[in-house]
C-alpha cells in the first residue's frame, strides 16, 4: 500500500500543539501503517483561520523539503482552535474525538483516505478535523492524471438539512472528462438552493468535504500568499468557502462585500482572482457511493452512532473508557467517556457525557435528555462541569442568550460565560452544577458568576 509522506495536523497554539504531539504518539504504530511521517504545525499567530494556516503549512514544506517536494504526497488535517461546537472535544482536538469502538475520528480518517496516495498525484490534499468521508467508496477510475493539474474536489450526496450548514456545489459541463462547477454556495438556505438548481431530484444537494491540490498549484498558492501577506497582513481565512466560493463559470462576488473587516475584502477579493483563474481546469469527484458523516456538533456525533445510524455496532458499548457500576442504565442513543458511575443513575436519550464522577445516589442528579454533561480538570487542580442543551450552538454571540430555559444577562457566548461553581473533586462539581441548573430553572434571569 502507498502512504502519505507526510501527515500534518495543525494546532492552534503551543498548548494545544503539545496536547496533538503526546496523542499522535499514542496512536504512532497506526498512524505509520498510512504515513512515513507525522507532525503538528502550531499556526503563525491566533486568528489565522485554516485557510492561511493551509499556505503556512505548504509554505514551510516546500522550504524543508526542497530536493523531494515535487514528488511529495501530504495529508492535512486542520484541527486548530477550541471545538466550541462539541465542547466534551475542546481539551483534546475534535480529530482525536473518539466513538464507540474505541478508536478516533483520525482513525476513521486514515483508513477510508488510504487508497488515495495511491490513486493521486504529488499534492497537498486538506481535510477538516470533525468529518469522515468515505474516500475508499470511490472508484479508482474517477481519479486521472490529468486532475491533479490545479485542484480536485471531493463532491458527496447529502440531505438539504445538512447542505445548509456546508458548502454546495452546482455541477456545470464535462471538460475532457473532468466535471467543473458552475457556482459554490456556501451554507445555503433551501430557498437558495432551489433558485440555483442545486437540488437534485431526490432531495439531495452535492457538498463540499475535501481537496488536493497538485504540487506545482500548491507552490502557487503558497507564493501567493505569502505576496499578499506581506501586502495586506494577515486575517482569518477559510479553506473552504474563501477558497471555494471564487470558482465556477457564474461565481459571484457578493459574500465579498459582505466581509466584516477592509482586509478580510481585500484578502477574499484577490482569492477570487486567484481561484477563478483555474475555473474550468478544476476536477470535481461526486462520491456516488461515497458517504460524508459529520461530527461538528454533539447531536451529529450522536446521530452517527446511534440505532440506524452508519457507525452504530450493537456490540460497541455505550460507555468507553469508564468505570461502570451494574446499577446504571443508558439509553442507546446515548454514549460516555471517561466516566466512573457508582450509583443509581438512568442516562436518558441523546446525553453526551464526558469526565464525569458520581459515587453515591442523589436526588440532586437528574440527567436531562439531549445534554451534554462534561467535567473538566483545571490547571490549578480542580473542577468544573458543564451542562448544555445539545440543541443549542454555544458558540452563537449576542444578547438576550438562554442556558436551556433561562435567560443569561451580559453574555457574550454559553462557551465562556461563567455559569459553573469551581470544586475540588469531580463529584462534588457535578452535583453542584445539577443544582445550579435546577435553581436556576425558578428565575427568570441570571447573572455572571462571580
Amino acid at each position: 500500500m502507498v502512504r502519505w509522506d507526510y501527515l500534518i495536523i495543525a494546532a492552534g497554539n503551543n498548548y494545544q500543539g503539545k496536547l496533538f504531539e503526546f496523542q499522535l504518539e499514542q496512536l504512532k504504530d497506526y498512524i505509520l501503517q498510512y504515513a512515513n511521517k507525522y507532525y503538528v504545525q502550531v499556526d503563525k499567530y491566533p486568528g489565522i483561520g485554516a485557510g492561511m494556516a493551509t499556505a503556512h503549512i505548504i509554505s514551510r514544506l516546500l522550504e524543508e523539503q526542497k530536493e523531494t517536494a515535487e514528488n511529495l504526497k501530504v495529508l492535512v488535517i486542520h484541527s486548530g482552535g477550541f471545538s466550541k461546537r462539541l465542547p466534551h472535544a475542546a481539551p483534546f482536538g475534535k480529530i482525536f474525538t473518539n466513538l464507540p469502538d474505541g478508536s478516533c475520528i483520525l482513525e476513521h480518517k486514515l483508513k477510508t483516505y488510504r487508497n488515495i496516495p495511491e490513486l493521486c498525484c504529488p499534492g497537498v490534499f486538506i481535510s477538516a478535523c470533525d468529518t469522515i468521508e468515505t474516500l475508499d467508496n470511490i472508484e479508482p477510475t474517477a481519479f486521472k492524471k490529468s486532475f491533479f493539474d490545479t485542484m480536485v474536489i471531493f463532491g458527496h450526496f447529502s440531505s438539504l438539512e445538512i447542505a445548509t450548514q456546508h458548502g454546495v456545489f452546482i455541477i456545470d459541463k464535462e471538460i475532457e472528462g473532468r466535471q467543473t462547477l458552475k457556482r459554490v454556495l456556501q451554507k445555503p438556505t433551501i430557498e437558495e438552493m432551489e433558485k440555483n438548481n442545486a437540488i437534485w431530484n431526490d432531495a439531495m444537494a452535492i457538498t463540499d468535504s475535501c481537496y488536493m491540490f497538485g504540487i506545482k498549484f500548491a507552490r502557487e498558492f503558497a507564493e501567493f500568499c505569502e505576496a499578499t501577506e506581506k501586502k495586506l497582513g494577515g486575517t482569518e481565512i477559510c479553506c473552504y468557502g474563501d477558497f471555494m466560493r471564487p470558482i465556477g463559470t457564474e461565481a459571484t462576488k457578493d459574500y465579498i462585500e459582505e466581509a466584516n473587516s477592509m482586509i478580510l475584502r481585500q484578502w477574499r477579493q484577490k482569492l477570487y482572482d486567484f481561484f477563478n483563474a483555474i475555473t474550468g481546469k478544476e476536477a470535481l469527484i461526486i462520491g456516488v457511493e461515497s458517504m460524508f458523516h459529520h461530527f461538528g456538533l454533539p447531536n451529529d456525533l450522536l446521530d452517527n452512532i446511534a440505532p440506524n445510524g452508519p457507525f452504530y455496532n450493537e456490540s460497541n458499548p455505550r460507555f468507553i473508557y469508564s468505570n461502570i457500576g451494574p446499577n446504571v442504565t443508558i439509553d442507546n442513543s446515548s454514549f460516555g467517556e471517561f466516566c466512573t458511575i457508582n450509583a443509581n443513575v438512568k442516562i436518558p436519550e441523546k446525553c453526551l457525557l464526558s469526565g464525569i464522577e458520581i459515587n453515591q445516589d442523589s436526588e440532586d442528579i437528574i440527567f436531562i435528555p439531549n445534554t451534554s454533561v462534561i467535567t473538566w480538570l483545571q490547571k490549578d487542580g480542580k473542577y468544573v462541569t458543564l451542562i448544555f442543551d445539545n440543541s443549542v450552538d454555544i458558540k452563537t454571540e449576542g444578547n438576550n442568550l438562554k442556558w436551556f430555559s433561562t435567560l443569561l444577562i451580559d453574555k457574550q457566548n454559553l462557551f465562556t460565560a461563567k455559569l459553573f461553581p469551581i470544586c475540588d473533586t469531580p463529584a462534588e462539581s457535578l452535583k453542584q452544577t445539577f443544582i445550579s441548573n435546577s435553581m436556576c430553572r425558578c428565575y427568570k434571569n441570571v447573572g455572571t458568576k462571580k
